[in-house]
């Protein structure tokens, strides 16, 4: 009974800490679009058809490219996968705080002294998550 314990806290932690690390990554990927030097290259794509059609948001693109390539993965290998569901929760979550932090950045300055000090914690933070 122990041991279930001490698994089950094991999962907590190890979901707790995923669940930063989209934090993260989506706070840095919008303060890496916020620094005007770029944006990484997984969020590149959705970056492009939000500027292409920006009815919807990257948030919106950026979870529609990920399911797309999920679903892919799961027709190559003609098999599906019940645990990849997952990377859709994960792949949601990461698209709504993309959103929430673009509503918010814009209150950041944007004198360029500032822009390469985003750059460089948005590049660090990346890393990190």
């Amino acid at each position: 009974m122990l041991l279930n314990e001490k698994n089950s806290r094991l999962t907590l932690c190890g979901e707790l800490a995923l669940l930063v690390a989209v934090i993260i990554n989506s706070f840095s990927v919008v303060l890496m679009l916020y620094s005007g030097s770029g944006i990484s290259a997984i969020s590149s794509v959705p970056f492009a058809f939000s500027e292409a059609f920006p009815k919807l948001t990257l948030g919106t693109w950026t979870y529609i490219f990920q399911g797309l390539l999920i679903a892919s993965l799961m027709y190559m290998r003609k098999k599906f996968i019940a645990s990849y569901m997952f990377s859709f929760v994960v792949g949601f979550v990461f698209s709504q705080f993309l959103d929430l932090f673009e509503l918010y950045i814009n209150m950041l300055p944007q004198a360029f002294s500032w822009r390469v000090l985003y750059f460089v914690v948005s590049y660090i933070l990346i890393c990190i998550g």
